[in-house]
């Protein structure tokens, strides 16, 4: 099934907890960095898990736009950090590319089977040298890369974190401290603010890290700017997880504190105020546990028809929504990127996130590209989101604005700098 291609440049494995159709940041950071490489004439390959998708089985194996893509049975579907798969294990240390790209610190079985593959690696290459056979090299070379997006077990699923959960991120991030620096040759940052914890946390060297930004295929960039009408209903948009540390429920209070405002210069018969357009809020993405907190906020504030839930859209129901909408929130208090506000911007967005972007000083000028706030801070965002619902002018100004910015952040720019740094660890 490998169908190994003779006259590629090289070989590459990438190793991921999830891949295609899966379509989060992190899969599609993978996912575009293993199709460029097949343009590019390298033979690639994709080891990941056989996690369901929508709740439909996915096949063993598959050819994705010339990617080989192996999927391993996982005896534990969650959490994917205890992803376990002893073929999975037995094909990795198999594994004769030149090259294994892994996605994620803290895999604790990806990380146990190229320790022990570095180790035999490191016996071959010393045992051929000493009997002289330079030739019997090949396979015993392979040089290991990852991109962790971010810290190990970065936040938990549901806002009360468990002691348990507390003392295996700290006992772990130790040993991965000593190990890292030691397995991979290089671990690429998205955004150059990842270093101050790559460095700190993991005692990762920084010749040894590699800053190759997020982006998005230049295509994507809509050509022409979306018109919109003064008395149009304005569309808020946020596609990521329902999770908490999302910060989702930091927009629903955003939106009743707009209303609460509303209903008090209302009542005080102010015949200067005007009133703020209609809006609504499109929450897009997969549903978790967190979601039902979501749903008693709505009820409690009485906002049902200014909230709407999109689950798990197509690519053609995001880029649908994103066109209708004018302003898109990332308000999580943790990303790496957030490649949705590229995609945003892309279709046409005023973009507004926290500090706790790693990227949001990249992202974010402000009054220009969009806006930046606290996270948990409802009350900065509400003075963000009345700001831009009164103001027509300044909205098409930033939307027109963010269509030329998001070019800034296309692969074309980025995937040069990678395929270089792949290259050179194989010469």
């Amino acid at each position: 099934m490998d169908n190994s291609n003779e006259n590629a440049k090289i070989k590459i494995t990438y190793i991921v907890p999830k891949f295609y159709p899966f379509k989060a940041g992190a899969e599609m950071n993978i996912e575009t960095m293993a199709e460029r490489m097949v343009l590019a004439g390298n033979d690639v390959t994709v080891l990941t898990s056989d996690f369901k998708f929508r709740d439909t089985d996915l096949s063993k194996y598959e050819e994705y736009k010339g990617i080989k893509i192996h999927r391993h049975k996982s005896f534990i579907q969650n959490p994917s950090y205890l992803f376990f798969s002893p073929s999975i294990f037995w094909r990795i240390l198999k594994n004769d590319a030149d090259v294994i790209h892994v996605s994620g610190f803290g895999f604790i079985l990806f990380e146990f089977a190229l320790t022990i593959k570095k180790i035999n690696n490191k016996f071959r290459r010393w045992f051929f040298k000493k009997i002289k056979k330079q030739e019997n090299f090949k396979g015993y070379k392979t040089k290991f890369v990852n991109t962790p997006h971010g810290p190990f077990m970065a936040f938990s699923a549901s806002k009360k974190e468990g002691r348990i959960r507390r003392i295996s991120r700290s006992i772990y991030t130790k040993y991965l401290s000593i190990l890292i620096p030691r397995l991979y040759e290089k671990v690429i940052a998205v955004v150059p603010r990842q270093k101050e914890w790559m460095t700190s946390l993991y005692k990762i060297r920084e010749e040894s890290i590699a800053v190759i930004p997020n982006g998005i295929d230049a295509e994507y960039v809509e050509e022409v700017v979306p018109k919109y009408k003064k008395g149009d209903k304005v569309v808020i948009t946020y596609l990521n997880r329902m999770n908490w540390y999302k910060g989702i429920q930091t927009v629903l209070e955003a939106i009743n504190k707009l209303n609460r405002e509303e209903r008090y210069r209302e009542s005080r018969k102010d015949l200067k105020h005007k009133p703020l357009p209609k809006f609504e809020f499109l929450i897009m993405g997969k549903a978790s546990e967190y979601t039902k907190t979501l749903k008693r906020m709505i009820d409690e504030f009485e906002i049902n028809d200014q909230v709407e839930f999109i689950y798990t859209p197509t690519d053609q129901e995001r880029d649908e929504k994103y066109l209708a909408s004018q302003i898109n929130i990332l308000p999580s208090k943790w990303e790496a990127t957030g490649i949705v506000l590229i995609e945003a911007m892309a279709k046409g967005n005023v973009i507004i996130t926290t500090y706790q972007n790693e990227a949001h000083d990249i992202l974010i000028k402000e009054g220009e590209s969009g806006y930046v706030f606290e996270f948990a801070d409802y009350e900065k965002l509400a003075r963000i989101l009345r700001k831009l619902l009164e103001d027509f002018n300044l909205r098409q100004k930033i939307i027109k604005h963010n269509i030329d910015f998001a070019k800034e952040f296309s692969w074309d720019s980025t995937f040069p700098d990678y395929e270089e740094m792949i290259l050179k660890l194989v010469e």
